[in-house]
């Protein structure tokens, strides 16, 4: 039954009403005559809907509506009246009314209409506090869970973030809703989650996926997400629930198992011995690689001495075998057959593991006694021809312990510092290094931890004080199991008196440019002052066209001496890495034109000259564009090279033109600005090439090879 609360300040109306609907067996209708007079039923009792005409004496139906709603309540409100105008129903509506009927006609078509309004309206709320109260106990389910979960749309905006999901990555719910939620993902990590997500369908619409995350304090977190994609009736994708936890203790977990158990095998088939576990009963667990290649051992396995070798030797194995279980430890040596049949003979240590609770295990290694005299015959020769090469080498060589002395130098070594062997090796390699170039010395140390290897020049000083620039090639190794630096320096004396006799005839060559450059510039001067004079005598048109042919050939000598300044400073200054966006700022476009950068955090190893590249750029977009009005420039990577673009919406480049214009010479006016900007590009490895469309405009693309770009993070 249905309780619905009626009222009209008609009572005849209000009687007729309440016969109607409560003749349908649903419905129980309490009667009011004024609004005044309902709002105190409704204060005292619980209704399923209000039915309340429009105009009624000291508060009207719409009143009494906002009164209503005005508390809070969301009861189903029909206004039934005689008046129909279209004013009154949208006010109505706008107020909260759930359904407008009008008054008139026949009586009973008119009442069944409002029975059928009021059990509409009422099933309709009724289930949408059922589905508020789904909702609630799904939050309520879901903000309990210590799970990370959220749901998000296909372009990313988070559309509901639980409680454990806000806290881990620190965020405010009612901001992040809405909104993306870019997690800091590795770029491998990223590119498998966006093809995680891309193979989602409505067939399989589940799937899971771990991966590792920057968390909010900086540390790398690993996650496994349990990832849904929801899709509607029509097979269209609404939205992805994501539920997640953190990994990070099951995989550190699950690492160092791996780690342990990888350690342990590794250690075992490298060891230059053959080892093996077996367990009580004597029967063969593990061998490592050396034990399967000298006696082709991987059938032993499960399997007891005699199971394995002829009966005089595995009685004895299995002797030792008993023995150490009941002993501890036993070494015995052993003449066994290899599977070729050879004798050898080992030196075999046994030794017993106990393991708590559990039965005790034998472990073992044995040792070819044969093999390891002829390797130390072998080492020794090796090590007096290592020891031939070391001191007959045309190189300086040493050898010094990681922040400690030299332990081994060279006769060249000795011979080029005027140090004796026994000196040396009390000595440390900053001991005989010039001040000028010792302050390096935490530098190069740290590009060889990183490396392993690296190359620089040093000054050496000999012990009666003469300086030798050297070139010093060093790397990292072990040397009787510490970490030491195995250096080889070779005398660069000769190549830096050539290097500094080729800067002297390049500072002499620049002075020369410079003072020639100059002096023609003044000539130059002079030649436009006399035409300029001539041009106050009145000359005829004649005379004033070869004057305007004499100052037009002028101008281009200016530009040639004027690139001639520029070009001679190409390359004179170390490259360094520059943020693009900064070079940018000093570029004035002029007006209409406007120029748009998304270069956010790029930077470039690059010549100081690489502003000219973008002046020009822009003077060649503006001269040759046409009406250009708008500039672009972007970045994005292809493979290990980063591409810079630079587009202009002009007239663009002909196809046939596209490699000409990098050309000296070429164009309407000097021809030198794009030859200019290829050659400040190379300087670092840089090209450019036009990939525009003749019609739509010039695009250049800059490629910037891997290890002179990067992004940095803000």
């Amino acid at each position: 039954m249905f309780s619905v609360l009626y009222t009209d300040d008609e009572k005849a109306l209000l009687d007729i009403g309440k016969t109607f609907l409560e003749r349908e067996g649903i419905f129980t209708v309490d009667t009011a005559t004024s609004a005044p007079a309902a709002l105190d039923l409704l204060a005292s009792h619980t209704y399923d809907a209000i039915i309340s005409d429009y105009l009624m004496p000291g508060m009207d139906g719409i009143e009494f509506l906002k009164r209503v709603r005005g508390s809070g309540n969301t009861i189903p409100f029909i206004l039934f009246t005689g008046k129909g105008r279209e004013e009154v129903v949208i006010q109505a509506l706008n107020e909260g009314a759930d359904f407008y009927l009008q008054k008139g006609g026949d009586i009973q078509p008119q009442f069944v209409e409002l029975s059928h309004k009021v059990r509409l309206a009422v099933q309709q709320r009724l289930a949408e506090a059922a589905l508020e109260e789904s909702e609630e106990r799904y939050r309520a389910v879901v903000e309990d869970q210590t799970e990370l979960i959220c749901r998000f749309t296909s372009d990313g905006l988070l559309t509901f973030v639980n409680d454990a999901y806000c806290r881990f990555f620190e965020l405010d719910r009612s901001r992040c809703l809405n909104n993306p939620h870019d997690a800091q993902l590795f770029p491998e990590d990223a590119r498998r989650m966006k093809e995680h997500l891309a193979a989602l369908t409505p067939e399989q619409p589940v799937a899971l996926i771990e991966h590792r995350i920057r968390a909010p304090d900086g540390t790398i977190r690993w996650q496994r997400w349990s990832d849904r994609a929801i899709y509607g009736k029509d097979g269209r994708l609404i939205e992805y629930q994501s539920v997640g936890r953190d990994i990070s203790e099951q995989k550190l977990t699950e690492e160092r198992l791996l780690e342990s158990e990888s350690r342990f095998v590794a250690f075992m088939d490298n060891l230059p011995a053959m080892a093996f576990i077996k367990d009580q009963e004597c029967k063969t667990l593990f061998i490592n690689r050396e034990l399967e290649e000298q006696f082709g051992a991987a059938e032993w396995i499960g399997k007891k001495p005699h199971e394995t070798f002829p009966a005089p030797a595995a009685d004895r194995i299995l002797s030792d075998d008993l023995r150490t279980l009941k002993e501890g430890r036993v070494v015995t040596i052993e003449n066994l057959p290899e599977k070729n049949g050879r004798m050898r003979t080992f030196e075999t240590h046994k030794f017993r593991i106990d393991r708590g609770g559990n039965s005790p295990l034998i472990g073992g290694f044995a040792l070819d006694i044969t093999e390891r005299r002829q390797s130390e015959t072998a080492l020794k020769e090796s090590e007096a021809g290592f020891r031939n090469l070391f001191n007959h080498t045309g190189d300086a060589i040493a050898i010094h312990i990681l922040g400690g002395c030299f332990t081994e130098v060279n006769d060249e070594f000795c011979r080029r510092l005027s140090y004796t062997r026994e000196e040396l090796l009390t000595m440390r390699p900053q001991d005989i290094e010039d001040a000028e170039s010792a302050h390096l010395a935490e530098a190069r140390l740290a590009a060889l931890k990183n490396d392993e290897h690296t190359v620089f020049e040093a000054i050496m000083c000999a012990k009666d004080g003469t300086k030798i620039p050297t070139e010093i090639n060093s790397r990292l190794i072990t040397y009787h199991g510490q970490q030491a630096v195995i250096s080889s320096g070779r005398d660069i004396t000769e190549r830096k008196r050539a290097d500094d006799a080729l800067r002297q005839a390049n500072r002499q060559l620049t002075m020369l440019t410079s003072i020639t450059r100059h002096d023609i510039n003044n000539q130059i001067m002079i030649i436009l002052a006399h035409l300029s004079m001539a041009r106050m005598e009145s000359p005829s048109k004649a005379q004033a066209e070869l004057i305007s042919k004499v100052e037009a050939a002028i101008t281009t000598i200016r530009t040639q001496i004027e690139f001639t300044r520029v070009y001679q400073n190409l390359g004179s200054h170390q490259p360094q890495w520059l943020a693009v966006s900064s070079v940018l700022r000093y570029i004035e476009a002029p007006k209409p034109v406007v120029v748009k950068t998304d270069l956010a955090g790029v930077e470039i190893y690059a010549d100081s000259m690489i502003q000219k590249v973008f002046f020009n750029l822009l003077d060649n977009a503006i001269r040759h564009g046409g009406k250009v009005t708008e500039v672009r420039i972007g970045y994005h990577q292809e493979g290990d090279s980063l591409i810079l673009t630079w587009e202009d919406n002009g007239v663009g480049i002909r196809a046939e033109e596209k490699d000409l214009v990098f050309a000296r010479g070429y164009g309407k006016n000097t021809g030198l600005g794009l030859f200019l900007v290829r050659e400040i590009l190379s300087l670092t490895g840089m090209t450019i090439k036009e990939t525009g469309v003749a019609g739509e405009g010039a695009r250049f693309e800059i490629q910037v090879p891997k290890g002179t770009w990067r992004i940095a993070r803000r």
